[in-house]
């Protein structure tokens, strides 16, 4: 079980995540600076201790592993040196699982961003769980099964959502798993949209896309 524990840290030495899996939207970010001014910062961020190169040697740093906008709030916005957080104790796995939560407990993402996400936690939900993918010596079709229970109860637990709504964005992710990331945040990212179960529309626009993605990588090595 990971070990949490509540903290001030110095804002200085905390940093986003390499890779983050949301761009920060700076109008949230005034949104939220304004909420802390009124009521104070209500939920604190995540971080995990991780060392940072500074001045050419290792120093004690955190990384942020969900909060970005109650970060920015807090330390650029606000010009706070300090901030409220939950430590943990986390690898580069369990990290970003952290986050995935956090942000699949939002009710403001899109069909296409969710969807996303919870492939993106399933591939990790694999690689720590092994053993509930592919289940020892039980027949193959029931493994699948077990699996997918395993994962849809598991991501129900953690953010709150019904099981039902997990395998519909499960299912979501599997027809159009290569494109979530260009729909994501656009236009065609809106609640009922994205429903290529449901709709014949959506798999002829899930084609076209790929068509033209082809001719893009086609022109760009002419």
């Amino acid at each position: 079980m990971t070990e949490m524990k509540i903290e001030m840290i110095k804002t200085a030495i905390a940093y986003p995540p390499v890779k983050p899996m949301r761009p920060l939207d700076p109008s949230k970010v005034r949104e939220i600076a304004k909420s802390i001014i009124d009521r104070g910062l209500i939920n604190p961020i995540i971080v995990r201790a991780k060392k940072r190169i500074r001045n050419g040697a290792p120093a004690d740093a955190y990384e942020i592993v969900a909060g970005m906008h109650r970060y920015d709030a807090v330390s650029n916005v606000l010009k706070r040196d300090e901030i409220a957080c939950i430590v943990v104790d986390a690898d580069d796995l369990h990290a970003e699982l952290i986050t995935i939560d956090v942000n699949l407990m939002r009710k403001e993402l899109g069909d296409a961003e969710r969807a996303h996400q919870v492939k993106r936690r399933k591939e990790l939900y694999d690689a720590l769980f092994p053993e509930a993918r592919h289940g020892g010596d039980r027949r193959s079709d029931q493994v699948a099964n077990l699996a997918t229970r395993s994962f849809v109860d598991a991501t129900a637990a953690a953010t709150g959502q019904s099981e039902r709504t997990v395998r519909r964005d499960a299912q979501r992710a599997e027809e159009l798993g290569d494109l979530l990331p260009e729909i994501a945040g656009t236009a065609l990212d809106t609640v009922g949209i994205v429903d290529p179960i449901k709709s014949p529309i959506w798999r002829l626009q899930a084609s076209s896309m790929r068509r033209c993605r082809r001719r893009r990588a086609q022109i760009a090595v002419q």
